[in-house]
Protein backbone atom coordinates (compact mmCIF):
# COMPACT_ATOMS: atom_id res chain seq x y z
CA UNK A 1 0.00 0.00 0.00
CA UNK A 2 2.83 2.40 0.78
CA UNK A 3 4.21 2.02 -2.75
CA UNK A 4 0.87 2.89 -4.35
CA UNK A 5 0.91 6.18 -2.47
CA UNK A 6 4.67 6.61 -2.11
CA UNK A 7 5.88 6.40 -5.71
CA UNK A 8 3.45 9.03 -7.07
CA UNK A 9 4.13 11.18 -3.99
CA UNK A 10 7.88 10.98 -4.58
CA UNK A 11 7.40 11.79 -8.28
CA UNK A 12 5.29 14.82 -7.32
CA UNK A 13 7.89 15.84 -4.71
CA UNK A 14 10.65 15.62 -7.32
CA UNK A 15 8.66 17.88 -9.64
CA UNK A 16 7.97 20.36 -6.81
CA UNK A 17 11.63 20.29 -5.83
CA UNK A 18 12.74 21.00 -9.38
CA UNK A 19 10.19 23.73 -10.05
CA UNK A 20 9.18 25.49 -6.83
CA UNK A 21 11.82 24.66 -4.22
CA UNK A 22 14.56 26.16 -6.40
CA UNK A 23 13.05 29.57 -5.62
CA UNK A 24 13.36 29.03 -1.85
CA UNK A 25 17.02 29.75 -1.28
CA UNK A 26 19.40 30.69 1.48
CA UNK A 27 22.73 31.59 -0.11
CA UNK A 28 22.96 28.78 -2.68
CA UNK A 29 21.28 26.18 -0.50
CA UNK A 30 17.73 24.99 -0.96
CA UNK A 31 15.45 22.52 0.84
CA UNK A 32 15.29 18.97 -0.52
CA UNK A 33 11.68 17.89 -0.43
CA UNK A 34 12.32 14.35 -1.67
CA UNK A 35 15.05 13.78 0.90
CA UNK A 36 12.79 15.02 3.70
CA UNK A 37 9.91 12.77 2.65
CA UNK A 38 12.31 9.82 2.56
CA UNK A 39 13.65 10.64 6.03
CA UNK A 40 10.10 10.78 7.39
CA UNK A 41 9.20 7.54 5.60
CA UNK A 42 12.26 5.79 7.03
CA UNK A 43 11.56 6.97 10.57
CA UNK A 44 7.80 6.40 10.62
CA UNK A 45 7.20 3.52 8.18
CA UNK A 46 10.46 1.57 8.22
CA UNK A 47 13.64 1.47 6.22
CA UNK A 48 12.64 -1.09 3.56
CA UNK A 49 9.88 0.93 1.91
CA UNK A 50 12.00 4.06 2.22
CA UNK A 51 14.92 2.44 0.38
CA UNK A 52 12.71 1.47 -2.55
CA UNK A 53 11.20 4.94 -2.62
CA UNK A 54 14.73 6.42 -2.48
CA UNK A 55 15.69 4.55 -5.63
CA UNK A 56 12.68 5.93 -7.50
CA UNK A 57 13.16 9.42 -6.04
CA UNK A 58 16.75 9.47 -7.27
CA UNK A 59 15.68 8.42 -10.75
CA UNK A 60 12.96 11.08 -10.88
CA UNK A 61 15.32 13.79 -9.61
CA UNK A 62 18.04 12.78 -12.09
CA UNK A 63 15.57 12.82 -14.98
CA UNK A 64 14.40 16.30 -14.04
CA UNK A 65 17.84 17.78 -13.32
CA UNK A 66 19.92 16.28 -16.11
CA UNK A 67 22.38 14.56 -13.78
CA UNK A 68 23.70 11.12 -14.74
CA UNK A 69 20.93 8.61 -14.14
CA UNK A 70 21.34 6.88 -10.78
CA UNK A 71 23.67 9.39 -9.15
CA UNK A 72 21.05 10.87 -6.83
CA UNK A 73 19.71 7.37 -6.14
CA UNK A 74 23.16 6.39 -4.92
CA UNK A 75 23.28 9.40 -2.60
CA UNK A 76 19.75 8.85 -1.24
CA UNK A 77 20.21 5.12 -0.68
CA UNK A 78 23.51 5.78 1.11
CA UNK A 79 21.85 8.31 3.41
CA UNK A 80 18.95 5.96 4.16
CA UNK A 81 21.38 3.13 4.82
CA UNK A 82 22.90 5.34 7.53
CA UNK A 83 19.43 6.02 8.93
CA UNK A 84 18.80 2.27 9.12
CA UNK A 85 21.29 2.07 11.99
CA UNK A 86 18.86 4.05 14.15
CA UNK A 87 15.89 1.82 13.35
CA UNK A 88 14.16 0.51 16.47
CA UNK A 89 16.78 2.13 18.71
CA UNK A 90 15.04 5.44 19.34
CA UNK A 91 11.49 6.49 19.89
CA UNK A 92 10.63 7.61 16.37
CA UNK A 93 8.12 10.30 17.34
CA UNK A 94 10.64 12.29 19.34
CA UNK A 95 11.19 15.54 17.46
CA UNK A 96 14.82 15.74 18.59
CA UNK A 97 15.54 12.39 16.93
CA UNK A 98 13.86 13.58 13.75
CA UNK A 99 15.89 16.80 13.78
CA UNK A 100 19.19 15.03 14.49
CA UNK A 101 18.60 12.46 11.75
CA UNK A 102 17.75 15.31 9.35
CA UNK A 103 20.87 17.22 10.35
CA UNK A 104 23.19 14.29 9.71
CA UNK A 105 21.35 13.08 6.61
CA UNK A 106 21.26 16.49 4.93
CA UNK A 107 24.90 17.13 5.71
CA UNK A 108 25.99 13.76 4.31
CA UNK A 109 23.71 14.06 1.24
CA UNK A 110 25.01 17.50 0.26
CA UNK A 111 28.62 16.70 1.13
CA UNK A 112 28.43 13.63 -1.13
CA UNK A 113 26.93 15.74 -3.93
CA UNK A 114 29.65 18.39 -3.58
CA UNK A 115 32.34 15.72 -3.45
CA UNK A 116 31.04 14.06 -6.60
CA UNK A 117 30.98 17.41 -8.40
CA UNK A 118 34.59 18.05 -7.39
CA UNK A 119 35.63 14.55 -8.48
CA UNK A 120 33.98 15.00 -11.88
CA UNK A 121 35.97 18.15 -12.54
CA UNK A 122 33.72 21.00 -11.46
CA UNK A 123 35.67 24.11 -10.62
CA UNK A 124 34.38 24.64 -7.06
CA UNK A 125 36.21 24.70 -3.77
CA UNK A 126 35.04 22.27 -1.12
CA UNK A 127 35.01 24.96 1.57
CA UNK A 128 32.90 27.22 -0.65
CA UNK A 129 30.47 24.39 -1.27
CA UNK A 130 30.33 23.66 2.45
CA UNK A 131 29.60 27.26 3.47
CA UNK A 132 27.36 28.31 0.59
CA UNK A 133 25.43 25.11 -0.18
CA UNK A 134 25.74 22.34 2.43
CA UNK A 135 25.15 24.32 5.63
CA UNK A 136 22.27 26.51 4.33
CA UNK A 137 20.56 23.48 2.76
CA UNK A 138 20.92 21.55 6.01
CA UNK A 139 19.39 24.45 7.95
CA UNK A 140 16.45 24.72 5.54
CA UNK A 141 15.90 20.96 5.67
CA UNK A 142 15.78 21.09 9.46
CA UNK A 143 13.00 23.68 9.21
CA UNK A 144 11.02 21.90 6.51
CA UNK A 145 11.18 18.46 8.19
CA UNK A 146 8.84 19.59 10.96
CA UNK A 147 5.57 19.70 8.95
CA UNK A 148 6.61 16.68 6.87
CA UNK A 149 7.36 14.58 9.95
CA UNK A 150 4.09 15.66 11.55
CA UNK A 151 2.17 14.62 8.41
CA UNK A 152 3.97 11.25 8.31
CA UNK A 153 3.20 10.70 11.98
CA UNK A 154 -0.49 11.46 11.44
CA UNK A 155 -0.65 9.12 8.44
CA UNK A 156 0.98 6.38 10.48
CA UNK A 157 -1.52 6.86 13.32
CA UNK A 158 -4.46 6.70 10.92
CA UNK A 159 -3.19 3.59 9.19
CA UNK A 160 -2.62 1.87 12.54
CA UNK A 161 -6.19 2.77 13.58
CA UNK A 162 -7.56 1.35 10.32
CA UNK A 163 -5.67 -1.91 10.79
CA UNK A 164 -7.11 -2.41 14.28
Amino acid sequence: MIYVIGIPLIAFAAILQSVIMNDIRMLNGRPDLALLILIAAALFFGIRPALILAFFAGLFLDLLSGLPLGLTSLELVTVLFMISFTENRFWHTNILVVEMVTLVSSFVFHTMAAGIQILTGSNILFTDALVRIVLPSTFLNMLFILPIAYAAYQIRLRTEEDQE
